[in-house]
């Protein structure tokens, strides 16, 4: 019996050496464009928009599906096609409505894929008789599944796109005070985890960010809840709300983590705050969505800027 020795040559080291690279590579840079897909989901889509459809991919298959926002009888319904079948958003029972049309507080849509399986979560916020409402939906691989629902009127998402676990936020702000419900979505459930005192970066300057802008007055100087770097024209929003002809008030808000450091660590946190604006002199109600940049200052974090949201 003859002994067969094998010999690899350097260069087919090489070129070995060479495909695990370029597959490693590849592996990577799937990853990062499967999310950037869903990247700029902080958004507030107008009402002509979403009565038309939305084209974007909601079962995770790489195809462009549609999802729309009907009313009747000032009551939102949301609806979904996907590969030429219809499917309905249906709130849970316990719940079991998607909010109302209002002038001054419409619904607004937001997806994000928090759990990482290449299915985004469809975001509601809205409201009905001043109460706000918010709903969580998923993709099952069969319906639309209502996995989260409240009447908290805050809701946010932190580690979203970074190298740590993604948290979402369910919160409210009542008398000037922002508290907050942590939770991980694990499987098909929201576990809540707000044992662990996870707070939400610069809670504290959005608090007050919002407490100036439902002030009948204007500040006198720049606020503290802005970080040092903030500029004059980064500001100038709160002195152009013309508070003799209008006065604010919160109605609701959602955050979103948008950049970080080589850690993973959060470098920018984005806001967009809805407020209802109502004219003094004829009492007709609007809305302005207010957008905040939140970054770190000081060991702390801090608005380095304010400006109109818009769509």
């Amino acid at each position: 019996m003859k002994l067969r020795v094998l010999f690899i040559h350097k260069k087919q080291i090489f070129f070995l050496l060479m495909f695990l690279i370029l597959c490693f590579i590849s592996v990577i840079l799937f990853n990062l464009f499967s999310q950037k897909e869903y990247g700029d989901s902080l958004s507030v889509f107008a009402k002509e928009d979403y009565e038309k459809g939305l084209k974007k991919d909601l079962n995770g298959d790489g195809k462009e599906d549609v999802i729309n926002i009907t009313t009747k009888d000032d009551k939102y319904y949301v609806g979904a096609t996907i590969n030429n079948k219809s499917y309905m958003l249906s709130p849970d029972t316990k719940l079991a409505s998607l909010g109302k049309e209002y002038p001054n507080w419409g619904i607004r849509l937001f997806m994000k894929d928090i759990s990482r399986d290449g299915i985004p979560e469809i975001f509601l916020q809205s409201s009905q008789e001043d109460t706000a409402i918010s709903h969580i939906f998923s993709w099952t691989g069969l319906e639309f599944k209502d996995y989260f629902y409240s009447t908290n009127n805050v809701m946010g998402i932190l580690n979203s796109q970074n190298n740590k676990t993604p948290k979402f936020f369910s919160g409210k702000v009542v008398d000037g005070l922002l508290t907050f419900d942590s939770y991980m979505l694990i499987g098909n459930n929201f576990k809540n985890t707000s044992y662990d005192q996870y707070t939400v970066p610069g809670r504290q300057s959005v608090t007050e960010l919002i407490d100036a802008i439902e002030a009948a007055s204007v500040p006198y100087e720049l606020p503290s809840f802005f970080c040092n770097s903030t500029t004059e024209s980064d500001a100038a929003l709160l002195w152009k709300l013309d508070k003799n002809v209008y006065s604010y008030k919160f109605q609701d808000a959602f955050f979103l983590d948008d950049k970080w450091d080589k850690n993973g660590d959060i470098t920018s946190i984005i806001w967009q705050i809805n407020f209802k604006r109502t004219n003094k002199s004829t009492s007709k109600n609007d809305s302005i969505i207010i957008k905040a940049k939140v970054i770190p200052s000081n060991k702390d974090y801090k608005v380095s800027s304010v400006s109109l949201y818009e769509k």
